[in-house]
């Protein structure tokens, strides 16, 4: 008898990863739906990953809702072309709305009439609105495209997460599950192999995602300025002020060399501590100055452990430069993005140390069990200070 996935201890992960591409590959798509989800569950796994550097066996829809919210926040932005702006479509047909970006569209208007830029300032300046937002998100995702996601064959077998019942709304579900809310409730091994297999995911997701909007919306354009207006860059403009913020953090130093010599704001680069290619997490918590040669070394490797403890070091000093500018600073998101990339890298993957002086060249430091230990003990708790910011922003009271 042949395994089935829920037969199974481990997720095989070449059959996993076999399931996912044919979810991003289907050919006869009429929307976004199904790969916003797939972005949405992939950043909500990265997000839920504990202490102990593993993820949560599940999630309530509610959390995935959330991640939706984020991950379309800029899709409902007019694309700037040469002489005008359109609005970019994500269904084929334009008489049917796509659900899940209309429910952001709405709450991205009310957010731009009362001067909050992201998804958290509105939770925060307008409780009501952001509910409104995920909850109709949630209804939307528990009727399609969750209760379809894995039937890519009429006879398919669940391969990410257990099956619903036919009836599908939030309160039967959760009824169901015996739960206060509906949730997914992971295969055994699905969410590491997701954690593991996301640098391989999320961009073909994201290309594929990019044609599809180009296609319906007609557009003939290069697909790198869409995807940057749909995901966003890793060399954004950045807020005025962030930069001489900083710099006072870092004693006008270079983040990855703090006992090199002072720089002028022109020499260096706002960087991701987190590398974007594997997370796109632009809280303050995860933006760091370095020098170019330094960013460009580094390139899309995680960084060595004296830098992350330099890092987690210096979190509370970018909290506070988040609250002075207004800005999110999604530390605890980023704690637990930090615990998803070093608990899921491979052993003897390279960490990133230092620029070879006088030529192209990096040092690296190797990923070992007891490294992988270490490191995992900097990601673990909480300052004081951040618990009592966690949730507060330029809108929160005291």
């Amino acid at each position: 008898m042949v395994a089935t996935m829920s037969d199974l201890g481990e997720a095989p992960s070449t059959l996993l990863l076999e399931r996912v591409l044919g979810v991003v590959d289907e050919g006869r798509r009429t929307g976004t739906h199904k790969l916003l989800t797939l972005l949405a569950l992939l950043d909500a796994v990265a997000s839920s990953v504990g202490e102990d550097m593993h993820p949560a066996r599940e999630l309530s829809v509610r959390t995935v809702a959330e991640h939706v919210l984020a991950v379309a926040w800029p899709h409902v932005v007019p694309f700037a072309l040469d002489r005008d702006a359109v609005h970019l479509r994500q269904m084929n047909d334009r008489r049917r709305p796509n659900e899940l970006v209309e429910a952001t569209a709405t709450a991205r208007r009310r957010s731009d009439a009362i001067g909050a830029r992201t998804p958290r300032q509105l939770r925060q300046a307008d409780p009501s609105a952001h509910e409104k937002a995920v909850a109709r998100i949630e209804r939307q995702l528990v009727r399609y495209p969750l209760a379809l996601l894995q039937r890519t064959d009429a006879d398919a077998p669940d391969f990410l997460y257990r099956s619903w019942p036919p009836e599908r709304t939030p309160s039967a579900i959760a009824r169901s599950q015996g739960r206060d809310e509906p949730s997914i409730v992971w295969l055994p091994g699905v969410p590491d192999a997701l954690l593991r297999f996301s640098a391989l995911l999320r961009p073909l997701i994201e290309l594929a995602f990019v044609r599809d909007v180009a296609r319906w919306s007609a557009l003939d354009t290069a697909e790198s300025r869409l995807h940057a207006h749909l995901f966003g860059a890793e060399r954004e403009g950045w807020p005025v002020g962030l930069q001489e913020e900083l710099l006072a953090v870092q004693d006008r130093r270079c983040f990855y060399d703090p006992e090199g010599r002072r720089l002028r704001p022109e020499e260096l680069q706002v960087d991701h501590f987190l590398p974007w290619a594997r997370f796109h997490a632009d809280g303050v918590a995860n933006l760091v100055l370095a020098r170019a040669s330094h960013n460009a070394s580094k390139s899309d490797l995680f960084a060595a452990t004296r830098h992350v403890q330099a890092w987690r070091e210096s979190l509370d000093d970018r909290i506070a430069v988040a609250r002075r500018l207004g800005l999110d600073h999604e530390t605890s998101r980023t704690r637990a993005l930090a615990r998803a990339g070093y608990g899921h890298l491979p052993d003897e993957s390279p960490l990133w140390l230092r620029r070879l002086a006088g030529g192209p060249g990096r040092e690296v430091e190797r990923l070992t069990p007891d490294r992988r230990a270490e490191i995992a003990q900097l990601l673990g708790g909480a300052s004081d200070l951040e618990l009592a910011a966690d949730d507060r922003g330029p809108w929160s009271a005291g």
